[in-house]
């Protein structure tokens, strides 16, 4: 069994600095996800108004 060191997070050997010049994300992606999540607020919001906007109607009603 080979046993490997434990790298710190400023290795500098040559297994290391590829994988820390690479970005896991690129910026393409993060302005997907940041749509995405946008869009699933949005839809969410529009679920949650019409499922609770009667008995929210009904509360400011009575008062």
């Amino acid at each position: 069994m080979r046993h490997d060191p434990i790298h710190t997070m400023q290795c500098r050997c040559d297994r290391c600095t590829p994988l820390a010049a690479t970005p896991l994300v690129e910026p393409e992606d993060i302005d997907a996800i940041r749509k995405g999540v946008a869009a699933a607020l949005f839809v969410s919001g529009i679920l949650a108004a019409r499922k609770y906007a009667p008995t929210i109607l009904d509360w400011i009603a009575s008062s």
